[in-house]
C-alpha cells in the first residue's frame, strides 16, 4: 500500500463548557502539531505500507474464511433467499415481475407489484443509475443524451470509422438478367449508410415498468429536437442533424439488341428530420432461469433468450412510428443517361405533390403492422426455441446442433394488412411512372433527325442470287389483273367511311370491323375512366402473386381506343420490297384491374378468398391521345417458299400468320 500526504489540517477541539478550557486544549494541540507535522507527514508512507497493509490483509482474510466456512449463508442460492418465503414466493413465481425487479419497492407497490423486493434491490438501483448516467442529459450538449457519446458514437465509430454512421459497403442487391435477346441488364445496390443515429434525445423511456407485470414501455426520439411548443428552436437547428439513409444504385444495359444503352451510377438518399418510436414489449422471463443465471454466460445473448419459454415469447403489444418529414434526393456519380441526370428534378416535382406524405403515413402504419404481426413473432419464437442449444449452461446445449432454415420456420414476406398491400402497389405505380419519365427523357436525347427518305439509313436489301424475291410492284403480273382491284377495294373498305350497323353513325371501316370482331362494347359502357367512346379488348387473367397474406393478381386488362382510327392507309406499295403505312388514332388507353384477396379459401379463378370477404379491386389507367404512326416496311418474301405453301395449312386461322412469316427472308 503506497500512500503520501501533502498536508495535515490542524486539529481542533471545541464544545467545552468553559471557554478557557477550549483555549488551553486548542493552543496545546496546535503547538504539538506545529512541532511534529513534518515528522507525521514523512511517516505516513511507512505507516500505510507496514501497519495499514497488515490490518487490511487480516480483515480480508477473515472475511474470505468466514464466507468459505458459511458458504450457504454468505452467498445463498435463489431457492434459499428470504424472498422465496415472501407472499410473492409463496405464489410460486413463474415469470419475472418487472415492477419488483426494476422499480423501487414503493413505486412497485403503486403499480400493483408486491413492493417487497423479491428479486433484491440491485435491479432498481442499476436502472436508476442507467437512467441518470446513460440516458441522462449530456452536460456538453443540452439537446443530447449521454447514451450518444458513451455508447452510440463509439460503436458506430468502430463499425464505420465515422461517429453516428452505420455503413454496409458491400453489395446489398446484385442482380443480372438477360433480356431483349442478348442484352444484359444489371442492377446493384451497394454502400448503404445510415447517418446521425447518435442524436437520441429527450424524452426517452427504456424499460419503464407499467401496471402489467411483464409489460415494459419504451420511447425513443432520434434526430432534431422536435418540440411543438418551441418551433424557433426546431427551425434554428441544422439540417445536418437529420437522420439520413443513402445507397448507391448501379444500372447497366448493354448488348446489340438493347433498345438503348445505359451505364449509370447514382446516389439515392432519404432524409428524415425527426423519428419517434414507441413500443410496449411483453417480455415473459422465467424467474428461476433468471435468478440462477451464471455470470460466465452474462454476455451470451442466446442464454438470455433461453430464459423465455418458446410458447410465450416476446410480443409487441403496441408500436407507433412517426416520421416528421421525408425528403428523397438523388445525385449522379457517373451517368450517361439524360433521364437519370434529370432525376433530381423529377423527384423534386414529385416531392411537391402529396405523394410522399401519403406514402410516409402508409409506411408508418405498415411498420406497425409488421412489428406487431405474426412475421416478427415467428422470427422471435424461432430464435427462442433454438437458443437453448447454443447456451452452455442450459440442459439442451448441443455444440453440434444444426439450426432450422429460415424458410422452414418463417414466411419470406411478412404478413401485411389490406392497406399495406395497397401501399406496396401504390408505391410500385409511382416508381413505374418515374421510370417511364426517366426512360422517355433518355430516349428523346437518342433521337436522330428524320431521314429524307424512309430507307436511306438502312443497309441496301441484297437477297442471295438463288432466291427469287416477291416484287410488289408487279403483283398484277404474278397474281393476275384482279389483284389491284382487290387491294384497292380492301384499302377503301377499311380506310374509307361507312355506316356502323350498330350505332348508325358514320365511321371508318376498320373501326367497324374491329368493333364487331374483337371488342366488347358492353364492358366499355360500364367503365368511366376511359375517354374512348368505343369498345374495349378484354383480356382475362388468373395469375396471382402471394404478398403478405394476400394474393395479388391481374384480374382483367382492357385496351380501349383500338376502334378510334381517323386514318387507316396501309399497304401503300412504294418499291419492289417496300410498303408504307400511315395510321392515326384519337386515343389508345389501357386499364388494369388488380385484385387483392385474403389467402383463405381457394376459388376456381385462382384467387384465395373467404365467402364473406369482398375482393378489393384497384384500377390502373393509362392512355395516350392523338396518336400518329408512320410505318415503312422492307419485306423480302421468298417466292419459291410462298408457292410451296399447302392449302390445307392455310385453312386454319391460327396457321396463316406463321405460314406466311416462314416465307420471309
Amino acid at each position: 500500500v503506497t500512500a503520501s500526504v501533502g498536508n495535515i489540517v490542524r486539529p481542533t477541539l471545541e464544545g467545552f463548557i468553559s471557554a478557557g478550557t477550549d483555549r488551553v486544549v486548542t493552543t496545546s494541540a496546535q503547538a504539538a502539531f506545529e512541532m511534529y507535522e513534518a515528522t507525521l507527514i514523512k511517516a505516513m508512507p511507512n505507516f500505510f505500507q507496514l501497519r495499514v497493509r497488515d490490518m487490511m490483509n487480516n480483515v480480508l482474510k477473515a472475511m474470505v474464511n468466514d464466507a468459505k466456512l458459511n458458504e450457504d449463508e454468505a452467498c445463498p442460492s435463489w431457492e434459499n433467499t428470504e424472498s422465496k418465503g415472501s407472499d410473492v414466493g409463496d405464489a410460486d413465481i413463474d415469470l419475472i415481475d418487472f415492477r419488483d425487479l426494476l422499480s423501487p419497492p414503493d413505486e412497485a407497490k403503486k403499480l400493483g407489484g408486491s413492493g417487497e423486493a423479491p428479486y433484491g434491490n440491485v435491479g432498481h438501483m442499476m436502472m436508476g443509475m442507467m437512467r441518470e448516467n446513460i440516458f441522462g442529459e449530456d452536460p456538453t450538449n443540452e439537446s443530447s443524451l449521454m447514451v450518444n457519446p458513451m455508447i452510440v458514437s463509439p460503436f458506430t465509430l468502430a463499425q464505420s470509422g465515422v461517429e453516428g454512421m452505420i455503413r454496409l459497403p458491400s453489395d446489398i442487391v446484385d442482380m443480372s438478367k438477360t433480356m431483349f435477346g442478348d442484352s444484359r441488364f444489371i442492377l446493384r445496390l451497394n454502400d448503404a449508410i445510415i447517418e446521425n443515429i447518435d442524436t437520441v434525445h429527450q424524452p426517452i423511456q427504456i424499460f419503464d415498468t407499467t401496471s402489467s407485470p411483464q409489460l415494459l414501455n419504451n420511447t425513443f426520439h432520434i434526430g432534431q429536437s422536435h418540440d411543438a411548443f418551441d418551433q424557433i428552436l426546431y427551425q434554428q437547428q441544422r439540417k445536418n442533424d437529420d437522420i439520413r439513409a443513402g445507397v448507391n444504385l448501379v444500372l447497366k444495359l448493354d448488348g446489340s439488341s438493347a433498345p438503348f444503352e445505359m451505364d449509370d451510377e447514382l446516389r439515392l438518399s432519404v432524409s428524415i428530420p425527426h423519428i419517434f418510436i414507441n413500443g410496449l414489449l411483453n417480455i415473459p422471463i422465467n424467474a428461476n432461469s433468471f435468478m440462477t443465471f451464471p455470470l460466465k454466460d452474462i454476455m451470451n445473448l442466446y442464454c438470455w433468450l433461453a430464459t423465455m419459454d418458446s410458447s410465450s415469447v416476446i410480443t409487441v403489444n403496441h408500436f407507433l412510428l412517426e416520421l416528421s418529414k421525408v425528403s428523397i434526393e438523388s445525385s449522379c456519380l457517373s451517368c450517361t443517361s439524360t433521364g437519370l441526370i434529370e432525376l433530381p428534378g423529377i423527384l423534386s416535382t414529385v416531392g411537391r405533390t402529396n405523394v410522399i406524405p401519403v406514402l410516409r403515413n402508409g409506411a408508418e402504419s405498415m411498420a406497425a403492422d409488421i412489428v406487431k404481426g405474426e412475421w416478427i413473432h415467428d422470427i422471435i419464437k424461432r430464435q427462442v426455441s433454438e437458443s437453448p442449444f447454443y447456451c452452455p449452461h442450459h440442459s439442451l446445449y448441443d455444440d453440434n446442433h444444426v439450426p432450422l432454415s429460415v424458410a422452414s420456420s418463417t414466411n419470406v414476406i411478412p404478413m401485411l394488412s389490406h392497406e399495406g398491400v395497397e401501399l406496396v402497389i401504390g408505391a410500385g405505380v409511382v416508381l413505374m411512372k418515374i421510370g417511364m419519365v426517366v426512360v422517355a427523357k433518355s430516349v428523346i436525347d437518342m433521337a436522330t433527325p428524320e431521314p429524307s427518305s424512309p430507307f436511306e439509313d438502312d443497309t441496301p436489301f441484297s437477297p442471295p442470287s438463288n432466291v427469287t424475291m416477291l416484287d410488289m410492284t408487279k403483283l398484277n403480273e404474278i397474281f393476275g389483273p384482279w389483284w389491284d382491284t382487290a387491294l384497292t377495294s380492301i384499302r377503301s373498305k377499311l380506310g374509307g367511311h361507312t355506316i356502323d350497323p350498330v350505332s348508325g353513325d358514320e365511321d371508318l371501316g376498320i373501326n367497324v370491323q374491329i368493333r364487331s370482331l374483337f371488342l366488347n362494347n358492353q364492358q366499355a359502357d360500364n367503365k368511366t375512366n376511359s375517354s374512348s367512346s368505343g369498345g374495349s379488348l378484354v383480356i382475362h387473367s388468373s395469375e396471382t402473386l402471394s404478398m403478405g397474406g394476400y394474393n395479388v393478381g391481374l384480374k382483367e386488362a382492357r385496351i380501349m381506343g383500338l376502334d378510334s382510327f381517323t386514318l387507316f392507309d396501309v399497304f401503300d406499295v412504294t418499291g419492289p420490297q417496300t410498303i408504307t403505312n400511315s395510321l392515326k388514332l384519337e386515343s389508345l388507353e389501357i386499364e388494369l384491374d388488380i385484385i387483392i384477396a385474403s389467402q383463405n379459401e381457394q376459388r376456381n379463378d385462382g384467387i384465395h378468398q373467404e365467402d364473406n370477404v369482398v375482393d378489393d379491386i384497384l384500377t390502373f389507367h393509362f392512355g395516350i391521345e392523338d396518336v400518329h404512326v408512320s410505318l415503312d416496311m422492307l419485306l423480302g418474301v421468298d417466292m419459291d417458299k410462298l408457292g410451296q405453301l399447302e392449302l390445307g395449312s392455310l385453312l386454319h386461322m391460327d396457321n396463316i400468320l406463321p405460314c406466311v412469316l416462314s416465307t420471309f427472308h
